[in-house]
C-alpha cells in the first residue's frame, strides 16, 4: 500500500491548510485594520487572535512538511 505520509499527501495537506487558514486570518486582519480599527467588537478581537494562532500553526506545519519532504525518501 505504501506510506500514507508520501509527498503527494504532504502537498495536499499543505495546500488545504493554506487555502483555509490564510483567508481566515486575512479577512479578520482587514476587518480590524479598515472597518473599525479603534474599537472592534469583542467577537472580532477573538476572531483576529484565533486567525493569528491558526496562521502560526500553518507556518509551523508548513516547515515540518518541508523538512519531512527533504528527509523522507
Amino acid at each position: 500500500m505504501g506510506k500514507l505520509w508520501n509527498h503527494w499527501y504532504q502537498i495536499y495537506v499543505v495546500i488545504i491548510l493554506h487555502i483555509k487558514l490564510i483567508p481566515l486570518y486575512g479577512v479578520w486582519w482587514l476587518y480590524r485594520r479598515f472597518w473599525n480599527p479603534e474599537t472592534p467588537p469583542f467577537w472580532g478581537v477573538w476572531c483576529v487572535q484565533a486567525g493569528r494562532v491558526l496562521w502560526y500553526i500553518s507556518v509551523l506545519i508548513w516547515s515540518v512538511v518541508l523538512v519531512a519532504m527533504i528527509l523522507v525518501p
